[in-house]
């Protein structure tokens, strides 16, 4: 077999493997959206829903913001979220840091927001929730 054909069979099986992944995890994040628990975290648009302005250590307006929310109190499908303190504008920071020590960041909870599970799934499916994560139980 020729190195080209090696190269090719190698590239598009990386593919199909990369896109399985992928699928796998949209496929967990859903079940997860679809099935709410306190205590959930996603990593959202922050500035899509809550009603404050955020801005960096300087002052200057972040728009759009991006963080963490956590769900606080879940009935049936519904949730009510709250914001984390602090936002960035780039969406991949927030992504990372659901990998990281979720009870070292501070959320705000002056701001209480109530999302049905029909406005979770239309966030999530417009990418304003973009990463889903369900802490292990203690």
């Amino acid at each position: 077999m020729r190195p080209t054909r090696l190269l090719a069979a190698a590239v598009l099986f990386t593919a199909t493997f990369a896109l399985a992944a992928c699928t796998g995890t949209k496929d967990a994040e859903l079940a997860l959206i679809t099935a709410p628990a306190t205590g959930d975290v996603y990593a959202a648009e922050l500035s899509g829903f809550s009603g404050y302005g955020f801005t960096d250590e300087a002052g200057k307006t972040i728009e759009p913001a991006y963080g963490l929310m956590k769900v606080v109190a879940v009935d049936g499908r519904d949730v009510v979220v709250i914001t984390e303190n602090r936002a960035v504008d780039e969406p991949s920071t927030s992504r990372d840091a659901l990998r990281g020590e979720l009870d070292t960041v501070a959320f705000d909870d002056s701001e209480e927001i109530p999302l049905s599970g029909a406005q979770l799934r239309e966030a999530y499916d417009a990418g304003r929730i973009y990463a889903v994560h369900r802490p292990a139980a203690p």
